[in-house]
């Protein structure tokens, strides 16, 4: 009973923890060199530090698909288990 519960939670907290921006940024800025940058960060960079918005925007578009697709298989697989 307790598999969907604890699949949404999982879900959730992946979806929280690949889109964190403000911690890292108000932190490191992307750390030494690249070591804590994220895709949030990179699209950030370049959007206006390089002023390059087409390829920030590009870039999260990507990071927007990809976590569409993670949403979605994880709902696949839920529907698996409740079955």
């Amino acid at each position: 009973m307790m598999k969907p519960t604890l699949i949404v939670g999982m879900m959730l907290r992946f979806i929280d923890c690949i889109k964190t921006f403000d911690i890292i940024y108000a932190t490191t800025s992307g750390g030494p060199g690249y070591s804590s940058e994220t895709l949030n960060i990179y699209a950030y960079q370049n959007a206006f530090y390089y002023f390059k918005f087409g390829y920030a925007s590009s870039i999260l578009v990507i990071f927007f698909t990809i976590v569409i697709g993670c949403v979605y298989l994880v709902t696949l697989f839920r529907k698996k288990v409740e079955d």
